[in-house]
């Protein structure tokens, strides 16, 4: 689990993965939010998002 040190805009990836991801970001107090979700971004088996 990672925190947000400051309010900003943050990105995440997993580009040069050996295996297929996926990525999804919660809501630290609220674990049920997903405020975003990414399966294989474009033509990759890798997965981003910024938030």
């Amino acid at each position: 689990m990672w925190r947000v040190p400051a309010a900003g805009t943050y990105s995440f990836s997993t580009r040069n993965s050996n295996f297929d991801t996926i990525m999804e970001i919660r809501n630290y107090k609220a674990t049920s939010e997903v405020l975003s979700c990414n399966d294989d971004t474009g033509s990759l088996l890798t997965s981003a998002s910024t938030n």
